[in-house]
């Protein structure tokens, strides 16, 4: 009977050591998942960062080469960009751009935006904002 208790303590020694191991193992399976998912996101960001320089540039250029027809009503710092203009902005400074078109050209060289899905966004820094080729104002 004494034997019989102690394989009974025995096998439930076993089984929590399983059980510890088996958390161990969920721990570690968890840890490398979030690892990896971080690790994913991080790249997501970065590639967003890229797209955002690359468009940033692109615009610079574009500001450059000052090839935008009837431009400057904005003012000068504006550049091309006037109220009514078809754009495309990055919300909230997201790497996606959204259509919409300028509602106002600001004093402090930003624009508030209406985006087509009827969004609002006030103070739209320049470098977030790119005019849509072949559409004016209206």
């Amino acid at each position: 009977e004494r034997r019989l208790q102690e394989e009974k303590v025995e096998e439930k020694e076993e089984e929590k050591e399983g059980d510890a191991e088996a958390a161990i193992r969920e721990k570690e399976e968890r840890m490398q998942r979030l690892a990896r998912e971080s690790a994913e996101r991080r790249a997501a960001q970065q590639k967003a960062d890229m797209e955002a320089i690359n468009a940033r540039r692109a615009a610079m250029a574009e500001e450059k080469d000052g090839d935008e027809p009837g431009g400057g009503r904005g003012g000068g710092v504006s550049g091309a960009l006037s109220k009514g203009d078809a754009v495309e902005c990055r919300h909230g400074g997201g790497a996606q751009f959204y259509p919409g078109k300028i509602a106002r050209v600001n004093s402090n060289n930003t624009f508030d935006i209406d985006y087509d899905d009827g969004d609002k966004e006030r103070n739209v820094r320049q470098s977030f904002v790119r005019k849509l080729g072949g559409g004016g104002g209206g």
